[in-house]
């Protein structure tokens, strides 16, 4: 990256903010298999995958809404074909 400038020296980074996002990611996903493992002696795992992905929808909406239903500009299909390829 260049700055306005154009040297190479880097522009100024909320680097505080990176490394709290880093964390609680790390801690999110740590909570996410703990809570499966803990929840498979009970359930089947369809029913684990249908409830994550149940609230996950529901975490996801507002931003789903908020980005609205119009195709991107910048989208060329590459999520789609990732999925795809997932599968």
């Amino acid at each position: 990256m260049t700055a306005k400038n154009g040297s190479l020296a880097p522009e100024r980074q909320n680097v505080a903010a990176g490394i709290g996002l880093m964390l609680v990611g790390f801690f999110l996903f740590s909570a996410n298999d703990a809570l499966g493992k803990w929840l498979a002696a009970t359930y089947t795992p369809g029913q684990i995958l249908l409830f994550r992905s149940a609230l996950g929808l529901v975490v996801l909406a507002p931003f789903i809404a908020r980005a609205g239903s119009a195709p991107s500009s910048q989208s060329s299909g590459r999520g789609c074909m990732s999925c795809a390829d997932a599968l």
